[in-house]
């Protein structure tokens, strides 16, 4: 087997389709199967069970999946080691952000970022903390721009900014004057959410629940600009922080009244045991200018 394979098999296992597997990989189908195969072939053992044209994950191969998981970890830690020994800073990153900061701030850091470090390759994974947290853990994230959910040794959390929530309406509302609004008084509105799951979606319900609102929930989203947008269209309200590269002349975002204002904290987490490289340093460095900047 050759390294390439172990990466191979991982994206198949998270797949379980050879087409969109080969897609992803940015290799042919044949050369993917091929790859399979001798892998399959030197273990001794089908890894994974064949229905029509879908694969399914066998007890062998998710056994064989813990390995081939610990081998890429173990190969980037060591390649990072070596560039931090060299005093590398160019390479590649990978950096994990959450699908509602993908729209707002990440377009702006990454411009910055680029221009301050043309020679680094930026890789970008999206996805919700649970996951992101999970990728970080098994060292396939350098950095997470996310929300911390729960202390999950190795990984840190650092905070980066605190986003006050807003109601936010169509400009036609009847609240669309007002300079505060109570939660209480959205009793009957209809609400635009993110899907279950979400961390900001939590903190939505909570601040509701809090007033024994249970919202009439008009659409799921998730993305805070598809909330916005159907927000903007009159389908309902929301709760959000602050809209960034968004046309606000169809919405209004709307301090709510109450003595401490909700807040979501976004900050940057990361995996301690992996080693610091001067590019993950440079990374964690430019996150912490670009949000003192806002």
């Amino acid at each position: 087997m050759e390294l390439h394979h172990f990466e191979y098999f991982i994206k198949l296992s998270e797949t379980e389709h050879m087409s969109e597997a080969a897609e992803a990989l940015n290799v042919s189908q044949p050369a993917l199967s091929r790859a399979l195969a001798k892998i399959e072939s030197e273990v001794g053992v089908a890894l994974f069970d064949r229905r029509g044209r879908n694969l399914f994950i066998n007890q062998y191969g998710k056994e064989f999946l813990k390995a081939a998981e610990k081998v890429m970890y173990d190969y980037r830690s060591v390649k990072m080691k070596i560039n931090e020994m060299a005093g590398v800073e160019s390479g590649t990153i990978t950096l994990g952000f959450l699908h509602t900061v993908g729209s707002t701030y990440l377009p702006g850091f990454m411009h910055d970022f680029q221009l301050k470090y043309p020679n680094v390759q930026v890789k970008l994974v999206q996805n919700n903390s649970k996951v992101l947290n999970d990728l970080m853990l098994k060292g396939l994230i350098d950095v997470a721009v996310t929300i911390m959910i729960d202390t999950i040794e190795p990984l840190t959390f650092e905070p980066l900014i605190e986003e006050i929530l807003y109601v936010t309406v169509p400009k036609t509302h009847r609240f669309a004057t007002r300079d505060k609004v109570s939660i209480v008084e959205l009793c009957d509105e209809a609400f635009i959410l993110l899907k279950p799951g979400f961390v900001l979606r939590k903190l939505v319900d909570q601040l509701l629940l809090e007033e024994n609102i249970i919202p009439e929930v008009a659409f799921e989203g998730e993305e805070i600009p598809t909330i916005a947008s159907f927000v903007a269209a009159d389908l309902g309200i929301t709760i959000i922080p602050k809209l960034f590269n968004f046309d606000m002349s169809d919405i209004v975002q709307i301090r709510i009244d109450r003595k401490v204002q909700p807040v979501r904290t976004l900050g940057m987490s990361w995996n301690v045991d992996v080693v610091d490289t001067k590019i993950k340093q440079s990374m964690k460095q430019a996150l912490v200018e670009y949000f003192a900047s806002i």
